[in-house]
């Protein structure tokens, strides 16, 4: 309760001070409006543009897989829709898918490579369009698995592949959305395992 007092009480003390300019309304409308409590998206946004990814990942036509899963999340949330023109948009998404790495993570005295971990990286921003301001620039936004193809439990790699890029679009998804993508993150991302 303190804490919330804190914050309430030198902010009324600006509004009072504010209002005591010649011109009132302006700048008390600044300082609502700059504290409306909106998520990162403005709730008069609704139409999602997604510009082609650039992809530096070596795959052929990767972008235009990731793309298709990332306009599957968005539609089933239903918060934006997703609109074809940049003109027709409220809000912008970018990115870069950067890499695709198989990375070694336990190796035997053999040499051989018991298990490993599927890595994809994504960079990505956000743009209002009706401002032409950056929601948000150059956020990274991973996604990864750790599995093996020959100690139990044995796990192809298209399966490992086809949850790693269901992740990532759930974490590009909610980023797009509420601006963090925290909630999404393992234990081992946390720092718990």
């Amino acid at each position: 309760m303190k804490t919330k007092l804190y914050t309430i009480i030198p902010l009324l003390c600006i509004v009072v001070l504010l209002s005591c300019t010649t011109n009132e309304k302006s700048a008390v409308s600044t300082i609502v409006h700059s504290i409306n409590g909106q998520p990162v998206i403005p709730f008069t946004a609704n139409k999602l543009y997604i510009e082609p990814f650039k992809n530096e990942t070596g795959i052929q036509h990767y972008e235009d897989t990731m793309k298709i899963r990332i306009v599957e999340k968005i539609v089933a949330n239903g918060r934006l829709a997703i609109v074809t023109s940049e003109e027709a948009s409220d809000v912008k998404l970018m990115g870069t898918l950067q890499s695709l790495q198989i990375q070694p993570i336990t190796i035997d005295y053999a040499g051989i490579v018991k298990k490993k971990r599927l890595l994809i990286i994504a960079v990505i921003s956000l743009v209002n369009m009706h401002t032409k301001t950056f929601i948000f620039r150059n956020i990274t936004v991973q996604a990864f698995k750790e599995y093996s193809d020959i100690e139990a439990p044995i796990t192809p790699i298209n399966i490992v592949q086809d949850e790693v890029e269901q992740m990532l679009a759930s974490r590009i998804t909610l980023q797009v959305e509420t601006g963090w993508h925290t909630a999404l993150k393992t234990d081992a991302e946390k720092g718990k395992k």
